[in-house]
């Protein structure tokens, strides 16, 4: 599964969204606002803050949120894992969140659908390494950013770390994302899955205002050539 990604500049972003034509002046200014000024890091790892694009009243909103959706509470735990790929669609974990790009599951506390995740790069552990195992990175053969078809969801409870204790209970917004089998490219590193890519803008329609149906028909390794082990220069 892939767990460690690098997302994008809010220049990139928007460069992005101007391809997909999806962007409104006020996406350009939010964006500004939150990565250009915030100094975050461009790598992201599970629990951390990535960009995230929901639709919410039926317009598309730029967020951010945590890497990682709660699992259910397994006795005797008292709180959840959070999961960061999503993988088998029939369970109850992830049905709700296939339904559309936006529902309401329960209450307004559980408002969630499908979303997407700019990113730049994955990277996938070497299995073929030990002591230690390297990351091999994998972009676009063009270069070019692409989406990975995400899940989100509104939940209650503690996202705070067990020791220290120092919690942080309340309402939070996360994030996590599909995979499918690895295609002929990853295979040879990480041979369990790879993320679903959004290549097209025909992809990304489909995923967001598409029906569970046409959502699904997603689920499937990008094309071989499409995807390329780059070496790559961490970004400031």
């Amino acid at each position: 599964m892939c767990n460690h990604y690098e997302h994008l500049s809010a220049d990139e972003i928007i460069g992005l969204l101007q391809h997909y034509k999806l962007l409104g002046m006020s996406w350009s200014e939010a964006m500004h606002d939150y990565l250009s000024k915030s100094n975050r890091p461009r790598d992201l790892y599970p629990k951390q803050q990535g960009p995230v694009l929901i639709v919410e009243n039926g317009e598309l909103v730029f967020e951010t949120m945590g890497w990682g959706m709660p699992g259910p509470i397994i006795p005797p735990k008292t709180r959840p894992n959070f999961v960061t790929n999503a993988r088998e669609l029939d369970k109850a974990m992830w049905k709700p969140w296939l339904q559309a790009a936006e529902v309401v599951y329960g209450s307004k506390k559980h408002r969630g659908g499908r979303c997407l995740v700019p990113a730049s790069a994955f990277a996938e552990p070497d299995g073929r390494t030990s002591n230690p195992v390297i990351e091999r990175w994998f972009a676009r053969a063009d270069g070019k950013p692409f989406f990975f078809a995400g899940f989100w969801r509104e939940w209650y409870g503690d996202i705070g770390t067990v020791r220290p204790p120092n919690p942080d209970i309340g309402t939070h917004r996360r994030y996590a994302f599909l995979t499918t089998e690895p295609n002929a490219t990853v295979k040879p590193v990480h041979e369990k899955a790879m993320p679903v890519l959004l290549l097209s803008p025909e992809d990304v329609k489909a995923w967001l205002y598409g029906t569970a149906a046409d959502a699904l028909k997603l689920q499937k390794p990008a094309p071989a050539d499409a995807v390329v082990i780059v070496e790559r220069k961490k970004k400031d």
